[in-house]
């Protein structure tokens, strides 16, 4: 049996010592997870969860902790893409445990929702639309939503070059949408029809 010791300095000297061994008892092991959950120093809340390996320890830990650095850590230990689920998709306060949670998705159908969805937050949607590869999804947002940006990334997705004719003959109020449009597009026929009726705009005024 080997003997870990931590020595915390908190306004005064503490020690803390966690006895482990290669095959911990109930006992042990519900000590540790009562650390991981509510000691007060970071570091050791940490290595209490590195010795750990029940995930509702994590999830809880991953929910609810305040220390953005030991949830992160949480996130890291756990494998339930439901739980990275509910963090990307609730908790708009702490973007950066959000980047993360949405970095260990896999779920199309989640980040089809955030792409889709989440009007809040720029980066998260930009990361889900990156992990996307559903063509119908880039060409809802490029030809609907309402954030130029969001619409031109969308744009830089797709493969389809009717959607790029319908934004350069249609859309006629962003101009920045429509330029990116014509600049992916590679049919000639296209650039000679935007060239006519930009040369009928200007007889008509």
């Amino acid at each position: 049996m080997k003997k870990i010791f931590f020595t915390l300095i908190c306004g005064c000297l503490m020690n803390i010592t966690i006895v482990t061994s290669q095959s911990q008892d109930e006992s042990t092991i519900e000590q540790i997870k009562v650390i991981a959950l509510e000691d007060q120093d970071p570091e050791i809340r940490r290595y209490a969860i590195s010795m750990l390996t029940d995930q509702s320890v994590f999830k809880q830990i991953a929910l609810e902790d305040q220390d953005p650095e030991i949830r992160r850590y949480a996130i890291s230990r756990l494998t339930d893409q439901s739980v990275f689920k509910q963090i990307t998709l609730n908790d708009k306060e702490t973007l950066e445990i959000r980047r993360y949670a949405i970095s260990m998705l896999t779920d199309q159908s989640v980040f089809k929702q955030i792409a889709l969805n989440d009007k809040e937050t720029l980066e998260i949607r930009r990361y889900a639309i990156s992990m996307l590869t559903d063509q119908s999804v880039f060409k809802q947002i490029a030809l609907e939503d309402q954030d130029p940006e969001i619409r031109r990334y969308a744009i830089s997705r797709l493969t389809d070059q009717s959607v790029f004719k319908q934004i350069a003959l249609n859309d006629k109020e962003t101009l920045e949408i429509r330029r990116y449009a014509i600049s992916m597009l590679t049919d000639q026929s296209v650039f000679k029809q935007i060239a006519l009726e930009e040369k009928e705009s200007e007889n008509d005024k």
